[in-house]
């Protein structure tokens, strides 16, 4: 595979001070934003200004992410929730005949995975291939995997790739806890801006590599 290069990066942390809305239609889709996309549009911004990235680029450029379950209003979740079950359970068909009707249609944008990718993308006018992962822990390896392969195969000569989740969500939470992963929750974005050109790189990146650790090797 060919090498890529990073040419700038962009990091959010949940105890971090995040900064206003720099114009109106930033201030309007947040309202839309879930708190994983609003820390992955921040991320995605810092990103592609360290870059310099002309409208030009920006347009044409990739963007992979690696995202968490989504985040929402719990008291609008409750609702849509109460509204999709059955006696049985939670059934789809009333999720779309009785669930969506009991929330606000914003409400959607917060609960569609692949929102934490768009609502960044959109304001930062990213328009080439793209694509939101969502695992158990591989989301982001398999982001950046992509936005390798992207630029390898010529389907792109820019490429925004990272993750974004808020792992601190009282469902995601309660989901990490019933699965026995250790350590706390935590919230944050990160992102890296790749190239196929060395200029102004700061690092060189060949491949995607991965280990599997046993949870319990992370607590020592």
């Amino acid at each position: 595979m060919k090498p890529a290069f990073i040419v700038a990066a962009g990091r959010v942390t949940g105890d971090m001070r995040l900064p206003p809305a720099r114009e109106q239609a930033e201030a309007r889709a947040r309202m839309m934003m879930s708190r994983s996309a609003l820390l992955a549009s921040l991320a995605l911004h810092t990103a592609v200004d360290q870059a310099g990235w002309s409208p030009e680029i920006r347009a044409a450029a990739a963007c992979f992410f690696g995202v968490g379950p989504s985040t929402g209003d719990l008291a609008a979740l409750e609702r849509l929730l109460a509204a999709s079950a059955s006696p049985e359970g939670f059934a789809i068909d009333r999720l779309g005949q009785r669930g969506l009707r009991a929330v606000s249609p914003l409400f959607t944008f917060q609960l569609m995975h692949n929102f934490t990718l768009c609502h960044g993308s959109i304001l930062e006018g990213i328009g080439g291939p793209n694509g939101a992962f969502f695992s158990r822990g591989a989301a982001t390896g398999h982001a950046l995997a992509e936005a390798l392969w992207a630029l390898h195969e010529g389907d792109a000569t820019h490429a925004l790739a990272g993750g974004a989740d808020a792992a601190d969500y009282p469902v995601t939470a309660a989901e990490l806890r019933r699965a026995g992963v250790p350590g706390r929750p935590a919230e944050g974005a990160a992102v890296l801006a790749l190239a196929t050109a060395p200029e102004g790189a700061r690092a060189r990146v060949d491949a995607v590599r991965a280990w599997s650790v046993d949870p319990p090797a992370l607590d020592r």
